[in-house]
């Protein structure tokens, strides 16, 4: 998503074509989505050419130090296991120790994502932090982070943000990895389900968003991988769609459960200045 957006799935051919013919043909049959994901719809198989062939050069190489062998273990030692257990039949203590290839497998990505998920800079939307804006050492790491990746103006127009908080909004903003992000803490009632549409339509390039009740944050993660002015585009017309969606009262703002929204937007886990996620 870092590199392709939230489009990243159409970047590999056919995928999603296939996928939304499976779901279309779910729905035929009476059947629902839910919160299933659009890589639930793929096979085993499917799901390793992504990781092996269609992202490996650009995205897993590295991660695995260059060792396809480990699609090759995972298809000999998973699969004919995931058979027996799908199909009700007794799995031996030799076919049990085996799956430690699947265990190790995923004991790489984790370690991987929590060595690189980091704030490069962020300065907080809370409002018992505002004074974070005034500090010169911070608006310099700023400042230098996002000169880095050649988006130097976008600390000018988040400064530019400041009329939200006539309206009871604080903004914040950080790079996460290589992602800018912008955040609404909100000291009244919003209306959660103006801004879930305004992400879900797609119309601008938001990779992922976060919804958080206690305190209420919206935050929306933008790759930096994009023009300067089109990430301006994107922060004004959330900034715009936030005021939108507090015009008015006795708004739905029950807690976001996982199963409400998009398979690819996470739910807020934040703590402090370290910004943790989970799927």
């Amino acid at each position: 998503m870092t590199k392709h957006g939230r489009s990243w799935l159409s970047e590999t051919g056919g995928y999603l074509d296939l996928i939304n013919d499976r779901i279309a043909a779910e729905v035929k049959k009476g059947m629902t989505r839910g919160s299933s994901s659009y890589l639930s719809y793929l096979t085993l198989g499917e799901l390793q050419t992504l990781i092996f062939r269609d992202f490996w050069q650009n995205s897993f190489a590295n991660i695995f130090d260059g060792k396809k062998s480990l699609q090759k273990e995972l298809l000999e030692r998973v699969m004919p296991v995931r058979n027996k257990i799908a199909h009700f039949r007794p799995v031996t203590k030799a076919e049990y120790l085996g799956l430690n290839v699947a265990d190790d497998f995923f004991n790489i990505l984790k370690r991987h994502y929590q060595a690189t998920s980091h704030t490069l800079f962020y300065l907080s939307g809370d409002p018992q932090n505002a004074g974070e804006l005034l500090d010169s050492m911070t608006l310099s790491e700023a400042q230098a982070s996002l000169k880095s990746f050649g988006c130097e103006p976008l600390l000018e127009v988040f400064f530019g943000l400041q009329w939200l908080r006539a309206y009871g909004m604080s903004p914040g903003m950080g790079v996460f990895k290589n992602n800018l992000f912008i955040e609404l803490y909100f000291d009244k009632n919003y209306s959660s389900d103006t801004l879930r549409n305004w992400v879900e339509k797609k119309e601008y390039e938001v990779t992922i968003a976060t919804f958080s009740d206690l305190p209420k944050v919206v935050r929306i993660f933008v790759p930096l991988v994009l023009d300067a002015k089109v990430i301006a585009k994107t922060i004004e017309a959330f900034a715009n769609t936030a005021k939108e969606s507090c015009q008015g009262d006795d708004f739905n703002n029950q807690p976001v459960g996982p199963k409400e929204v998009a398979s690819e937007i996470f739910i807020d886990k934040s703590d402090g200045k370290n910004l943790s996620f989970a799927f």
